[in-house]
């Protein structure tokens, strides 16, 4: 039930919140410094439109790499998960009547 909630709602969520954050601010801190330094004006002396030059790239770099990411979060999800059903496995094997199943050989 877990890994279809993941597969299907908070895998894609998730990835595109930690995304959207921090590509977002690191996005807007660069044009931002660009902006105040007149490199967008020396863009648009040049005959470059600023848009197509800066932002244009990013959006394309996201587009390609956020399914990428989606998959990664997905696959390391379900991992955890299993991990987390294998050690409460071995520790419901180990309540206080069944210590002979503790034991390794």
């Amino acid at each position: 039930m877990i890994g279809l909630l993941t597969l299907r709602e908070l895998g894609v969520l998730m990835t595109a919140i930690m995304v959207a954050g921090r590509s977002g601010s690191a996005f807007t801190a660069q044009i931002g410094s660009m902006k105040i330094t007149e490199e967008i004006d020396a863009l648009q002396t040049m005959g470059l439109n600023p848009v197509d030059t800066l932002v244009l790239p990013r959006v394309l770099a996201l587009v390609i790499c956020l399914p990428l990411l989606t998959i990664y979060a997905n696959l390391t999800a379900l991992a955890g998960d299993g991990v987390r059903l294998g050690l409460a496995r071995y520790f419901a094997q180990c309540l206080p009547g069944r210590t002979a199943a503790c034991r390794s050989p």
